[in-house]
Order: C-alpha cells, then structure tokens, then sequence
C-alpha cells in the first residue's frame, strides 16, 4: 500500500472517528496495529490542527479487543471505508478540523493514487526518475479562507488567509514559491529531492520537516517546528526544531529561538505578538478583516497581546483599545491613527 493510500484511509477514519459502531471501532482497533498507519492517522489529526484525535484514537483501541489477525500491512478494504469526496474546502468560521477539511484530503489523496512507494529502497526510485511525480500548479486563498493541499509528492502544504503559492516539481527538485502570505509546510521525507521554497532572493531547503513561512512588507519569518532547515540568503543558515531567523529584503537580518509548539498559533485560530510593529501586526489581521486595515502614523510602534482570528473586527477594536490607538471605520477601509 502507498502512502497516499495510507493517508487517504486514515482521513476518512478521522472523518467518523465519534460516529463509529462496534464493529467499526473493531476494524479501526485492527487497522491501527500497523504502525505506518497509525503514523498516516496522526500524521493527519496534526496537519488538521486536531492532535487530540490521535488521543480518542489510541483510547478506542486500547478499549476493544482485536480478534482479527493483523496482517503485515493491516490493510482494510475499501469497502470497509465510507467514500468521501469535495473538491475544495473554505475557511469557515475557522473550522480547523471540520468534515469538509477531511474530506477534502480523502478526495485530494485520491487523485494522486501513483505516488512512489515510499517502502521501496531509494535505489530503486533513483533507477526510474520516471517514478518521482511531477506537478505544476498554483494554489491561492482570499481573504479569511484557509485551505489544505496533499501535493504529488506527499507533502501537506497548509496556506493562510490573502496568500499563494506556485509549485513546481520535476525529477530533481521539488520546487514551490511563496511570493506573499504565510504558509505552513509538512515535507514528505525525500533525501534525492530536495524541497526548495524560492523566496525572491532567497531560499529554504528542506528534506523531510515541519515549518512556518510568513512573508510580511519587507520581510519574512521562518519558524521550524520539526526537523532542519537550510536557508539561503546573503549567507546559509541552519536552523533546527524550536529556532527561526528573520530575513529583511532578503538579507539576515536576525536568528531566534521561540518556545516550540505542535502547529503555528494561526493554524489554532489565534495571533500572539510580543513587542511586534504595528505595521507587522495589521499585515496579519489584514488577512481576515472583509476590508483593509491602514494606519494612519508611525508603523513600528511595538504592539504584544493575543487576539481571536476567528472575529477579526473585536480583535481590531481590542488591539486599538490596548495600545491606545484610535479606530475609525470607513467605507472601504478601516484606519487605526497613531496619537502618541
């Protein structure tokens, strides 16, 4: 069974993970003794912002008893699995983890059924470049939308709100560009090809990890979440689990380290700031408010607090209210003035 395989059976049991019968939490307690899916299943409850899943999960087969023999692969049939089947999700009222996520990546894992076997040796791959899956495609979100992409080659790319990203992937590379936005990026482990994201003048190169790109006015954060990363600007850096670099016009600009979380805060709905600009700060809320935000005065101003995506408009009133900001909404835009 190929990895999308795996993923696409493990997103239909999570669909209906508090629906099951008995007999499904028998077939369920049986399909998770192998462990390639049980990590395709958790693989899934993390990259849908929903980890706790994989703990409902572990607790339904830890309460039945498998009477079946599980075989190597702990394959169930199709038949066994509900079919789901959309085509594109929406970020509404910032549903994390709603059925139609889910079933979005059941219909997306279903289309690329012809994934490369990630069980077969590397050499094996390397013999046949044909094997690697090429793609070329272009995924974009308005405004307050977010949306969940399986591409060709296994990775699970996560987009924000007003953001896009091209992907182009051949036998060599596997090569995206993010040329505004934020996204987050779940890397299937590859060591022939390389994953690049092209960042105007710089890079980041990865092989197999977790980690967080937001392109903001001038400048653009990295935060790794799982594994190493390389970037490539006016020098290379390394950056490992739980550290991130700040990269101004494409130059370093400064490395840090952060307090290591599952996912990003704005995968869980929420945007925390410590000592950020005002300017950073309103590029994110823009990615939610149904109109633009401007400021009216000095963008640097240093601005900390944790404010709800989910109802951009009382997060707009509570960050004017907390660093005494005047807040006037117009037609077309909302205007935050600087009084100091």
């Amino acid at each position: 069974m190929t990895e999308s395989q795996r993923l696409e059976q493990a997103a239909e049991w999570f669909d209906r993970i508090d629906e099951f019968s008995e007999q499904e939490k028998l077939l369920f307690a049986e399909w998770l003794t192998c462990a390639d899916n049980q990590q395709a299943f958790t693989r899934i409850a993390t990259a849908l912002g929903q980890p706790e899943v994989k703990v409902a999960a572990q607790r339904i087969k830890d309460s039945v008893t498998v009477t079946l023999v599980p075989t190597a692969s702990a394959s169930i049939s199709e038949e066994d699995i509900k079919d789901s089947r959309v085509t594109k999700t929406f970020w509404n009222n910032i549903g994390l983890a709603s059925a139609a996520a889910v079933a979005l990546f059941a219909a997306l894992f279903t289309l690329n059924n012809n994934l490369p076997d990630p069980t077969s040796p590397p050499h094996h791959q390397a013999a046949n470049s044909a094997s690697y899956q090429s793609q070329s495609k272009q995924f974009i979100t308005g405004i307050g939308e977010h949306s969940s992409s399986l591409l060709k080659d296994g990775s699970i790319v996560y987009l924000n709100g007003d953001s896009a990203l091209t992907v182009n992937h051949n036998e060599n590379f596997r090569e995206v560009s993010l040329p505004h936005g934020q996204a987050y990026f779940d890397i299937a482990h590859e060591p022939r090809r390389p994953f690049i994201v092209q960042l105007d003048t710089a890079s980041v190169q990865v092989v197999g990890t977790a980690f967080d790109i937001d392109r903001l006015a001038d400048k653009t954060e990295i935060r790794v979440y799982e594994g190493l990363v390389k970037v490539n600007a006016d020098k290379a850096l390394m950056l490992h689990k739980g550290e991130g670099v700040i990269l101004r016009n494409g130059q370093w600009q400064s490395t840090f380290t952060f307090t290591n979380m599952q996912l990003p805060d704005w995968r869980t709905g929420w945007l925390e700031v410590n000592q950020q600009p005002l300017g950073d700060v309103v590029i994110r809320l823009n990615r939610y408010t149904d109109k633009p935000i401007r400021i009216n005065g000095q963008t640097d101003l240093p601005v900390s607090g944790r404010f709800n995506l989910k109802v951009p408009q009382q997060a707009l009133q509570l960050l004017s209210a907390m660093d005494d900001l005047t807040l006037t909404e117009l037609p077309d835009y909302y205007q935050l003035s600087v009084t100091l």
